[in-house]
């Protein structure tokens, strides 16, 4: 899991073409925002997710991990709390092997990372994570964010 600002990310990017795709769109989606919906970047092989939302409590989502991709989320604006833990500390509660994905309850010990505008987050197949989180008595405000989604080959 990698938690930085937008300003680093091409210190990551340089070791993947499907990054630099990641960093094109939300450099390009910074000068020209899209309507929330999902983009295509590179066949099957990236594609990216505009969305708006509220964040939500933790205990309403579930953990996730994929198999299949690497995920990256770039907030544009809002704030929100994202929990991280590993996959094998959680009880698996469903899992969809055509989609890569797999849900997990549980997570009273995860880490809780606070995440802003700028901040991206690059989770990866040993990573199982909820995003969309706000905390207990955090006033919530609403979320832009670009998840983009790079194909595992």
């Amino acid at each position: 899991m990698i938690l930085d600002t937008i300003e680093n990310f091409l210190r990551y990017a340089r070791r993947s073409e499907k990054s630099l795709l990641a960093y094109d769109f939300i450099m390009n989606y910074q000068k020209n925002p899209l309507p929330c919906g999902r983009y295509t970047l590179d066949a099957h092989r990236c594609y990216a997710i505009v969305e708006e939302y509220t964040p939500t409590h933790a205990e309403n989502k579930d953990f996730l991990s994929h198999t299949c991709y690497t995920t990256m989320q770039y907030v544009v604006k809002g704030r929100e709390a994202v929990l991280w833990s590993s996959p094998e500390r959680l009880p698996k509660k469903s899992s969809d092997e055509q989609q890569g994905e797999t849900r997990y309850g549980g997570g009273e010990n995860a880490s809780t990372l606070h995440v802003q505008a700028g901040d991206f987050l690059v989770f990866y197949p040993q990573d199982a994570y909820k995003s969309g989180c706000c905390e207990r008595g955090d006033e919530t405000q609403p979320v832009t964010k670009l998840t983009i989604k790079m194909l595992i080959e």
